[in-house]
């Protein structure tokens, strides 16, 4: 028998964090979870002098891209995954559920010690708190996103999160998880996708004023 529900209410909630595609609320009864909620079209600021503009007026299925790529990638990374590569690197997706807002994607929430998002690499570098310490967290990052051959579109230092999820802190990728590109080079050859990688991290080294060690595979300060 089927058991309805009443939808989660976020239309009191002001977004914890949002981007061009997606509305990120903090969950009203779960302290460990994040909902996601898909833009509608209408509500973007879109032109048509863009690609971006264009694809997402024309084409629904720009609107959802990133939440299903986020879905595939990570059913397809952890049903690979060998039990000696420690946590998945990126915030772990536990389905979905009916909101005021529309059908909002569940993750986990990498928190601060208040409970509230914590701050992004890029945050940190801009505030002098990218410490020693964060850095080689974000080492133990890297090193996981290679053992467990994360494909992602957007590994920049905006998406890389430090905080909690349950227990120590860590960085964690909380966007940007899985390929969305027309041309899925990255799902062809895991040798593209560790290049693929090594340009991510070389760039977000350049925006945290790090440098990027290809052959050690290790984030060092200037």
């Amino acid at each position: 028998m089927l058991t309805t529900f009443a939808p989660l209410d976020l239309s009191h909630l002001t977004p914890a964090a949002q981007g061009s595609e997606r509305r990120v609320y903090l969950h009203p009864r779960d302290d460990d979870l994040v909902v996601k909620t898909i833009i509608p079209r209408d509500a973007r600021n879109l032109s048509l002098r863009t690609m971006r503009g264009l694809t997402t007026r024309f084409f629904s299925s720009v609107l959802t891209r990133s939440t299903i790529a986020e879905q595939k990638e990570q059913a397809r990374t952890l049903s690979a995954a060998q039990a000696n590569f420690g946590r998945p690197p990126f915030a772990l997706h536990y389905g979905f559920v009916q909101t005021t807002q529309g059908w909002g994607a569940l993750a986990q929430r990498v928190a601060d010690p208040q409970g509230r998002l914590g701050p992004t690499l890029l945050q940190l570098s801009r505030t002098g708190d990218l410490t020693e310490e964060v850095v080689e967290l974000l080492n133990d990052t890297a090193r996981r996103m290679e053992l467990y051959g994360v494909q992602a579109s957007d590994m920049n230092a905006k998406n890389f999160v430090l905080g909690t999820r349950g227990d120590g802190r860590e960085v964690v990728l909380v966007d940007g998880l899985g390929d969305v590109h027309a041309l899925p080079l990255r799902r062809l050859s895991r040798r593209f996708n560790r290049a693929s990688q090594d340009r991510a991290f070389r760039k977000c080294a350049a925006r945290l004023g790090l440098e990027w060690d290809s052959a050690a595979w290790r984030f060092h300060k200037s």
